[in-house]
């Protein structure tokens, strides 16, 4: 089976953004500081556009935390159970955003192969799915 050139790059790309969550992770354990949260800022930036709708997700999931009085896990320790600032951005850039390095190189495969043709975004979608 024949892996595709943009998917053989999907996966290099995850691969490197898997060791950048893996290192911060490693950071934030091992963090002396109180400012280890601060730690997660890298990722707003390398994982840009996709980010934006992470950080106002972060947002509101948060403050919907906040609000009933939900402020970690107990079954985990500290700082690996702080829900605002340890887990939420984990899920975000950790596993969302490696996702979105995953399948960056192939959407812009599929929209250079369909550029000037008329696609519907169900059929640009099979298409990135179905790629080999």
């Amino acid at each position: 089976m024949k892996i595709s050139k943009s998917k053989k790059v999907g996966i290099f790309l995850a691969s490197v953004h898997v060791i950048l969550v893996i290192q911060t992770v490693f950071n934030i354990v091992n963090a002396k500081k109180d400012d280890w949260p601060m730690m997660w800022m890298l990722f707003p930036f390398i994982d840009f556009p996709f980010s934006l709708i992470g950080v106002v997700l972060i947002g509101f999931i948060s403050q919907f935390f906040d609000s009933i009085n939900i402020h970690g896990i107990n079954l985990l320790p500290y700082p690996l159970s702080d829900i605002n600032n340890f887990i939420l951005p984990f899920i975000m850039f950790g596993i969302f955003g490696t996702i979105w390095y995953f399948y960056l190189p192939q959407i812009i495969s599929v929209h250079i192969a369909n550029r000037g043709k008329q696609i519907t975004v169900t059929d640009f979608f099979k298409k990135i799915i179905t790629k080999k």
